[in-house]
């Protein structure tokens, strides 16, 4: 089990954590956020893979891609002035790192989840991650299999991990 996660999706394996969500404000708050649209940031630098996450979400027109940026220091700026419901977010970013525009996103716009697509499988990453700032961390290999069910998870008060991560601590 992982302490300190409210819980986790891991390939559709939940996993209860030490911090208790708020069932009945939760419940209402999932319930809303899938009657309505979901606005997304995407961050990465790469714009053909911006393209490629964006494609993915084509079975889901509630889900809307609301600005794309290609660095750490615009996706603050853009996360502040758009208050999205969910940034997609790579750690490798020019300028300012994933992890550290993660940190100014949530201080500056709390309520918006946090998903990290990403190539590193360091599990220590992940770890602080979690722990701190995002709800979640797929792998960028595993993008057409979890970046759905993840954007899911996540949206409905979970953290989801791609399996491919599997030496997390307990």
């Amino acid at each position: 089990m992982h302490r300190g996660f409210r819980k986790a999706v891991v390939r559709g394996v939940v996993i209860s954590g030490s911090k208790p969500l708020d069932a009945a404000r939760d419940d209402e708050d999932q319930t809303e956020a899938f009657l309505r649209r979901i606005r997304i940031l995407l961050a990465d630098d790469y714009e053909p893979w911006r393209r490629c996450v964006s494609s993915l979400f084509v079975r889901h027109p509630e889900w809307q891609i609301v600005a794309e940026v290609s660095d750490g220091l615009e996706a603050v700026q853009k996360a502040t002035e758009l208050e999205p419901d969910l940034v997609l977010l790579d750690l490798n970013l020019p300028k300012l790192n994933g992890i550290e525009a993660a940190n100014r996103i949530r201080t500056s716009t709390p309520h918006t989840k946090i998903l990290f697509i990403t190539a590193y499988r360091d599990s220590d990453a992940v770890e602080t991650v979690l722990r701190s700032v995002a709800e979640g961390y797929i792998l960028k290999w595993d993008i057409t299999r979890d970046l759905v069910p993840a954007v899911e998870a996540v949206l409905c008060g979970g953290i989801f991990v791609s399996e491919h991560i599997t030496d997390l601590p307990t």
